[in-house]
């Protein structure tokens, strides 16, 4: 039973080098104050250091899911009613989203465990094999 799962995306290094060189482009050539170039570079290293992987945990307390320490959800196992495996559109993106279903973390790829709470609603998180931690999540 996984009780750590994480995923990570080779598709986000390459948004934020594509986005430094544009940034940095833009700054050197409408500023007058070329030494700003570099703040477009350092807003994407904290992008990419902060959303680079997703992991999500079992533990005796419950589910937790984070990019890092700073951006980090979870609920309880009495919150938790069901599991539901899932593959959403592409359209609905990544990251941190607000979906038709509920809130969705997912750093690449299209398949999500839904957690659905006693209030009804639902936790999305991304899964590399979104079947086996919904199995392992049943099992707790």
């Amino acid at each position: 039973m996984p009780t750590r799962v994480r995923q990570s995306s080779p598709f986000l290094l390459v948004a934020v080098v594509l986005l430094v060189a544009t940034g940095m482009g833009f700054v050197l050539y409408q500023s007058s104050a070329p030494f700003l170039a570099p703040l477009p570079l350092a807003v994407c290293l904290l992008i990419l250091v902060s959303f680079r992987t997703l992991t999500v945990s079992l533990d005796e307390r419950g589910i937790r899911w984070r990019f890092n320490p700073l951006v980090e959800s979870g609920v309880n196992w009495s919150q938790v009613r069901s599991v539901e495996v899932g593959r959403e559109p592409w359209y609905w993106g990544w990251g941190i989203r607000w979906t038709p279903r509920g809130w969705l973390w997912r750093i690449r790829g299209l398949g999500c465990v839904w957690i659905v709470l006693a209030d009804g609603t639902r936790r999305g998180v991304g899964a590399d094999d979104p079947e086996a931690l919904a199995a392992a999540i049943r099992e707790r």
